[in-house]
């Protein structure tokens, strides 16, 4: 079975202090304010004013009959279409995995759920309060409860692979204890999956939301997480058997790459909102759109937010394997016994796994290199 890894990412966060570093500021766009007369700025695309492009996804969707599944509009690739808001696409994201999860629920499935969740939830905290449907709020709370539910599923999946790839016997007493705590985890992980799936659509209300506003708090947010990884990051490579540390670096990281990812949607749709009206038309370009100066300008901030988001992605992928080998070695050691003779083979083999990933992690992104960790080293 593949083995896949699946999310989580924490809290809510402040204003941005001064004096964020240059690769930061790819993300910190100014505010445009809704009907605006603007200008493209050195650092990025010019956003339209709000409302110059039509969000429709879902007008047509009818509600599912009781206990089934929400409708799902599209495909994947339809979903992540730029003229949909954040919130619209990892809602519509979440539904189509709900309904997969459902119909099939196996650990990739389990695992797609998880980071739709995660997603979701990253998006609905970059909503300014005003900008929150109510039932949306409810559904997020049901979400969250669901990701809680489906922990135990996740942990099984991850040590059993492991324990399984290093040489444990599959009808070891250790594996067959984790396939029985794993039934009784998907029992109340699909009832809580059904009690969501029967849940109203969200309302129109959701492609409605201000994208504009959205984003002014996003890059807030975003500001306030690479601060928050840079400090955690003196105490994270100085030494590797600070655990909480590593595993809160690991959840800041990844509401930092979903929030970036956010970002890289958006000015898709300022891009596209703001392109030039086909000859013929009779329509007009945009304000500061088409000069040669903002074209390549924004063509330098993606080129730096994409480096950012891809250190970014790094980070989260070295910091979720020592998260991996920490909980299946918190399990082997409850359970060495159960394990046989291969057991002191398979702490050593974990431990080692740990170390290099930890060694690898320190070495990428350290003081020297330019990083998520520090992103001053990277162009603005």
């Amino acid at each position: 079975m593949a083995h896949t890894r699946p999310e989580t990412t924490h809290g809510d966060y402040d204003d941005h202090e001064p004096g964020v570093p240059a690769a930061a500021a790819a993300t910190a766009a100014a505010d445009t304010a809704p009907g605006a007369s603007v200008t493209a700025p050195a650092h990025g695309p010019a956003p339209d004013a709000a409302g110059a492009v039509t969000d429709t996804a879902g007008s047509e969707e009818k509600p599912p009959k009781k206990g089934r599944p929400r409708p799902v509009r599209g495909s994947d690739a339809n979903i992540i279409k730029p003229h949909r808001n954040a919130m619209r696409r990892r809602y519509d994201l979440f539904a189509k995995r709900l309904e997969a999860y459902l119909s099939s629920p196996g650990e990739e499935t389990l695992h797609d759920l998880r980071t739709s969740i995660r997603r979701f939830e990253s998006t609905y905290g970059a909503l300014p309060k005003s900008e929150r449907p109510a039932r949306c709020g409810r559904l997020m709370s049901a979400a969250k409860d669901l990701f809680r539910r489906t922990g135990p599923l996740r942990d099984s999946d991850v040590i059993s692979y492991m324990l399984i790839e290093l040489g444990a016997p599959a009808d070891s007493e250790a594996v067959v204890k984790l396939c029985r705590g794993r039934e009784g985890a998907l029992e109340d992980a699909l009832f809580c999956a059904r009690k969501i799936a029967a849940l109203k659509p969200l309302p129109g209300a959701v492609d409605k939301i201000d994208r504009h506003k959205m984003a002014s708090k996003r890059r807030r947010m975003i500001w306030s997480l690479f601060d928050d990884v840079r400090s955690i990051s003196v105490t994270v490579t100085s030494d590797e058997s600070n655990v909480e540390e590593l595993h809160a670096m690991r959840k800041m990281v990844k509401r930092l790459r979903y929030l970036l990812e956010d970002e890289t949607q958006y000015r898709m749709y300022c891009r596209a909102a703001a392109a030039p009206a086909p000859a013929g038309t009779g329509a007009a370009a945009s304000p500061g759109n088409g000069t040669g100066s903002s074209v390549g300008a924004a063509q330098d901030s993606d080129a730096s937010l994409s480096r950012v988001l891809d250190s970014v992605r790094q980070v989260q992928e070295s910091t979720g394997t020592i998260h991996d080998c920490d909980i299946a070695l918190q399990y082997v050691t409850a359970n060495y016994v159960g394990l046989g003779d291969g057991a002191a083979g398979i702490f050593d083999a974990i431990q080692k796994r740990r170390h290099k990933t930890y060694l690898d992690l320190v070495g990428a992104h350290g003081d020297n290199a330019p990083s998520a960790l520090h992103p001053k080293a990277e162009p603005s």
